[in-house]
């Protein structure tokens, strides 16, 4: 893995993301417990590979800052991007389960991580109920967004896709303070997106003007605006849905 090297470390009692309403807290002994384990931060450049499908030890960590994505390339090279990371999401539990991840993760813009020392993580999570309940709990959330993105694909048209992914991380990034009431700031490439939602990019492009031609949606550089939200969830059918609500580190 090519990182920049360490940033500043940041104590998990003083992290910025645990204080955030949608992350629950940990008790002090849970708290000392997670110190522990942390084994402390890096960052790493836009387009780095974070962790490769098959890696036999893949890291574990929460991102912490930036954005990066879940995904998984065919023979022939053709991308699916699986999910997009956010500041609070954890990468790597599968390792616990005792298997290599089937893929990869790249960072879509400059991030920075907390890692966790995962051998010792195994173990840990055996022996403490709270910690296991943590890891099954956001492991299921995982499987929550990656049925709802599949229901997107298989079942909406391009609009409705478009709609949905916009409304979507303007709510995850509202919960994590990283968004305003009706904008945010997209760290993604119109190919990433294109690639998520299985797309081309010509077919996306004419998707963002028919969406700004009729005052939904504005863009400025990578600046979003979301110009009629209930008239945008209408058309989506947007539902939030559940994402991890707890940082392990």
């Amino acid at each position: 893995m090519n990182y920049m090297p360490n940033i500043i470390a940041v104590m998990c009692s003083e992290c910025h993301l645990r204080h955030l309403p949608s992350f629950q807290d940990f008790g002090d002994e849970q708290l000392r417990t997670v110190e522990q384990l942390k084994i402390g931060h890096r960052r790493a450049e836009r387009e780095a590979i974070l962790l490769r499908a098959g890696e036999q030890a893949a890291p574990v960590f929460t991102l912490f800052a930036g954005w990066a994505f879940r995904l998984r390339l065919l023979p022939d090279g053709r991308r699916q991007i699986l999910s997009i990371l956010l500041p609070g999401d954890m990468v790597g539990l599968e390792t616990l389960l005792g298997e290599a991840p089937r893929y990869s993760v790249q960072a879509a813009s400059d991030v920075a991580m907390c890692l966790l020392d995962g051998p010792r993580l195994m173990p840990r999570m055996l022996a403490e109920p709270w910690l296991r309940s943590r890891i099954f709990n956001l492991l299921n959330r995982e499987r929550d967004a990656a049925d709802e993105l599949l229901t997107r694909i298989g079942q909406c048209d391009a609009e409705e896709r478009v709609t949905w992914l916009l409304l979507d991380l303007h709510a995850r990034l509202l919960r994590r303070g990283l968004a305003a009431e009706s904008s945010f700031s997209l760290a993604l490439t119109q190919q990433q997106i294109a690639d998520l939602l299985g797309l081309n990019v010509i077919h996306l492009n004419r998707v963002l003007r028919r969406l700004r031609g009729r005052q939904l949606v504005a863009v400025a550089g990578r600046k979003v605006t979301l110009l009629d939200i209930p008239a945008l969830q209408r058309m989506a059918a947007f539902q939030p849905t559940r994402e991890p609500q707890q940082v392990l580190i």
